[in-house]
């Protein structure tokens, strides 16, 4: 599809691109597989690829469904749930595939074709799926949103990705596309990141790091790269722009004041906080189900390094609203209810 190249949606252009390279990799990888039939180091590397790729979009596609189509669906019905309910058969695919791979390596190649074949067809499914949204849902939001609009989806839409993603998705998105097209990429965030230095400085740190092993997972603690003063908490959470944007008043404000009215009172850092802690609680939870599941304990150091950190920010928070916020709502209203009473 033609999208200006002054446009913030361009950013999507790259992430699929970057996704179907990924697609392209693993089924070869299933394919040679089952040509040649492979070794423990072969299934190994497919594992690896797979447990690569499937956070990655899911985390897309939560993002989508997050910030993109609701923003959409109030502008033209009957368009995002289709996509949404793409996606859940798209992670029922990942399911399957998932199933074969651990199969395959129980029981040998009695479930070959079988995962060739799913491969295929998740290959199949995502890549039509993603053409879809460059011919029918990037020309909508192009139309739809005003540029400010369209920079403000985008930045919600690399906010609602959890940051100890972050720091991977960024430099694999990198080295995944052109050098023209990663300068493309470095304009097109240039217009979607707010202005402040230290923000735009830690975004363009994790783009250019290092691309040495891209399949290592940032989880050892991502949040050494924010501080209280680089405003991390419009980097770890989406704008709550949904609940404002859901009604409209009778004058029809624009797209933009609703996109931007959750930026209006400064309490709502607050909420950027509780989101970002439950993001990363619900990862944990799943990773805590995936290690239920599967019986592998190989990476429990990491979880538990993962446990750990988020038990401590939760302990920073409370203590936090019990020595700042909670006295001075206490104070606030006992000075309300004594004028009351005066």
């Amino acid at each position: 599809m033609w999208l200006k190249s002054s446009s913030p949606i361009r950013i999507f252009l790259f992430f699929h691109k970057a996704i179907r390279a990924e697609l392209d990799g693993l089924h070869r990888a299933v394919l040679a597989l089952d040509n040649n039939r492979g070794g423990d180091e072969d299934i190994k590397q497919l594992m690896e690829k797979y447990h690569f790729l499937r956070p990655i979009y899911k985390h897309h596609c939560n993002a989508e469904d997050e910030v993109i189509f609701p923003a959409l669906d109030i502008c033209v019905k009957n368009v995002a749930r289709t996509y949404s309910l793409e996606h859940e058969g798209e992670n029922v695919l990942f399911d399957q595939l998932f199933t074969l791979l651990d199969s395959y390596m129980q029981n040998g190649d009695i479930y070959r074709r079988e995962m060739t074949s799913c491969a295929g067809a998740l290959q199949t499914s995502i890549s039509q799926h993603m053409s879809k949204e460059e011919e029918q849902v990037f020309p909508l939001l192009t139309q739809k949103f005003s540029f400010e609009e369209q920079a403000s989806l985008a930045w919600q839409f690399l906010c609602s990705i959890p940051v100890k993603m972050m720091a991977e998705f960024l430099p694999w998105l990198s080295s995944s596309i052109s050098p023209d097209e990663r300068q493309d990429m470095r304009k097109c965030l240039d217009r979607i990141i707010p202005e402040e230095k230290l923000l735009q400085q830690i975004i363009f740190n994790w783009m250019d790091g290092e691309k040495t092993n891209k399949r290592e997972r940032c989880e050892e603690d991502p949040m050494h790269y924010i501080t209280p003063d680089s405003s991390a908490n419009s980097l770890v959470s989406p704008i709550e722009s949904r609940s404002s944007t859901t009604a409209k008043s009778d004058s029809q404000p624009s797209n933009n004041e609703a996109v931007k009215s959750a930026l209006e009172s400064p309490v709502d850092d607050i909420l950027h906080w509780h989101k970002a802690i439950e993001n990363e609680l619900n990862d944990i939870a799943e990773a805590a189900r995936n290690i239920n599941l599967t019986g592998d304990f190989s990476d429990i150091s990491s979880f538990n390094r993962r446990l750990q950190f988020i038990a401590e920010v939760c302990i920073f928070h409370s203590i936090a609203e019990d020595e700042v916020i909670f006295p001075a709502v206490d104070a606030k209203l006992s000075f309300i209810h004594a004028e009351e009473e005066s």
